[in-house]
């Protein structure tokens, strides 16, 4: 999808994207009036936008993704950001068809692992 409907969001950044060992959400985005909702799980209540992330995180051990590319608002890029999930900017903020500013990033598992690893060193050991 970042190659044919979302490549206006890349332009020139096109050539840095490594395809080898990544996959891709097409729109990360979790709807408006849904994103402080709690879900019980094993370690507790957590918000979905972070249920959703870490069930990425370990599909993509699983899998061998080593890092994501995807489209999303770069409110929703902050706020991952803010909480040691470093979604990294590719090319520039567009509006969209549906009137959403959009933005495409990417997330370097590695980076994700180092940034957090004195705070969570339990996430080096992913289960699932």
């Amino acid at each position: 999808m970042l190659d044919n409907e979302f490549s206006f969001l890349i332009g020139s950044c096109s050539d840095r994207i490594n395809r080898a060992g990544t996959g891709e959400i097409s729109r990360l985005c979790v709807d408006p009036e849904s994103r402080g909702t709690a879900v019980s799980c094993d370690g507790g209540d957590t918000i979905i936008a972070m249920m959703i992330f870490k069930g990425l995180y370990l599909w993509c051990g699983k899998n061998n993704i080593s890092s994501l590319y995807a489209v999303t608002e770069p409110k929703t890029q902050r706020l991952f950001f803010m909480k040691g999930i470093p979604l990294r900017v590719l090319g520039t903020l567009r509006k969209m068809p549906d009137g959403v500013t959009a933005i495409a990033v990417t997330l370097d598992w590695r980076e994700f692992l180092s940034i957090n690893e004195s705070k969570r060193p339990e996430l080096h050991e992913r289960k699932g």
